[in-house]
Order: C-alpha cells, then sequence, then structure tokens
C-alpha cells in the first residue's frame, strides 16, 4: 500500500496563496504538511518560488 499522497506540482501564484493562516487555500498547504499531497518541484521552480516570495517580501517591507 502506497502512504505517500498524490504527487502535486504547484503553481507559484498558488503557492503564495496557500502560506497565508487565513487563506482560503491553506487546505492545500495543510495537505502537504500531513503527508497527503506530495509536493514535487525542480531546481527550477524553487528558484520561482524563491524571487516571487523575494519580491513579495520586498513589496510588503517599503510600503
Amino acid at each position: 500500500m502506497n502512504t505517500i499522497g498524490a504527487k502535486v506540482v504547484i503553481d507559484t501564484n498558488v503557492f503564495i496563496t496557500i502560506l497565508g493562516r487565513q487563506s482560503p487555500n491553506r487546505w492545500i498547504f495543510d495537505k502537504i504538511h500531513k503527508g497527503e499531497f506530495q509536493l514535487c518541484v525542480s531546481h527550477e521552480i524553487l528558484l520561482e518560488y524563491e524571487e516571487i516570495l523575494s519580491q513579495k517580501t520586498f513589496e510588503k517591507e517599503f510600503k
């Protein structure tokens, strides 16, 4: 029996929305955290996540 959850690739825009504790999309993050979803990423996807999160952080610091 496979105990690993469904494999998913999360679009960068969706990835950003699942991080907020009050987000209506938080359930996706929770399923990844519980192992119900297995997040699949490449080096390129991780770099994109990093780039977008850095931009969002920079924007927030200077508003």
